[in-house]
């Protein structure tokens, strides 16, 4: 991304602006060579030229436009992410973005292979999204002004005039652009045998959310480039793949908490071997088992943590508006 207000970057339709803070997207060709030691070719015809014989016969495989991007997370992100990419996991998604003034790429068919939610300490909560890309459309914007048209953000957004409290960081109550600071977003989770064990909740350092899955193009040989109706196996495109396929959603829910409790009271209130559900930045994740816990010997300048890693099983659940208040005075 560029600096200031150059770069930006939507999702979908209608579009979503999200506080991108880098994106690792490319265009790449897998060039197919033959495995014969002949046909190379001399940039001259007599056997004396010292030109260098360039390998061919060549042809190409279909071009891979996968990627990632990072954002921080807002509500209007949150809703997109949350209640349309992960509970219609099938469908594809659209990405618009700009590295520089006036340059847009548009990717239309997108279907993502990972998505990963952060929260920590001095952070905002951020979202890292893995994706297969089936299109990638590099075109002229020729304004910007659909955001901000220069490096001191002084464009527009929205039809109104670009205000800094439209971004205050400590105003996560509003649908705009406010990215949510990681104290706004403990997770909350419940147990049906141990009420207790919710009364730790707050004591998190940090949190992280992890969905991954498969996606794999499947090509046919039907003899069809993607953009020549002539086709030549040398110089043509080729052709797009026959069908896209996804595998399972995995989930995994870590975090880290602080300890201050009496010894006695700690081994009582280690968290169980399963937790009914968690809710992250209001959705709930239901049926967790546990997968790890690290209660290790610290230096006695270190606060005593305990780090747990749980797998999802269960379903997800979907809900109204979510707004953290803020804390008492």
């Amino acid at each position: 991304m560029a600096l200031g207000y150059e770069g930006w970057l939507k999702l979908d339709n209608p579009e979503i602006m999200c506080l991108a803070t880098g994106t690792g997207i490319s265009r790449s060709s897998n060039r197919i060579e033959s495995n014969s030691g002949y046909g190379g070719r001399q940039g001259s015809s007599f056997a004396g030229s010292s030109s260098l014989g360039i390998s061919y016969p060549r042809a190409y495989d279909f071009a891979s436009y996968d990627g990632s991007f990072d954002i921080e997370m807002n509500i209007a992100a949150r809703d997109l992410i949350f209640d349309k990419y992960i509970i219609e996991p099938q469908n594809s998604f659209e990405l618009f973005y700009s590295t520089r003034n006036n340059t847009s790429i548009t990717m239309d068919q997108n279907y993502w292979n990972g998505i990963g939610f952060q929260a920590s300490d001095g952070e905002f909560v951020t979202c890292s999204l893995g994706l297969v890309g089936l299109t990638y459309d590099v075109a002229d914007e020729g304004s910007a002004n659909t955001f901000c048209d220069n490096q001191f953000g002084q464009g527009t957004f929205g039809g109104a005039v670009f205000d800094i409290a439209e971004t205050n960081p400590l105003n996560p109550c509003s649908d705009n652009l406010n990215p949510i600071p990681f104290w706004l977003a403990p997770p909350v989770m419940t147990y049906g045998g141990n009420p207790d064990v919710s009364n730790i909740n707050d004591k998190c350092t940090d949190w992280s959310l992890d969905l991954s899955r498969d996606v794999v193009k499947f090509f046919s040989c039907e003899n069809i480039a993607s953009k020549s109706v002539t086709v030549d196996p040398v110089n043509s495109d080729a052709s797009n793949p026959s069908f896209i396929a996804s595998g399972p959603i995995s989930i995994a829910f870590s975090f880290t908490e602080i300890i201050g409790l009496s010894q006695v009271l700690i081994q009582n209130q280690l968290r169980p071997d399963t937790m009914d559900g968690v809710e992250i930045l209001g959705r709930t994740f239901n049926d967790l088992e546990l997968n790890s816990r690290e209660d290790n010997i610290v230096s006695p300048d270190s606060l005593s943590l305990i780090s747990y890693s749980y797998n999802v099983y269960g379903n997800i659940e979907t809900g109204g508006n979510w707004i953290r208040p803020f804390p008492a005075v």
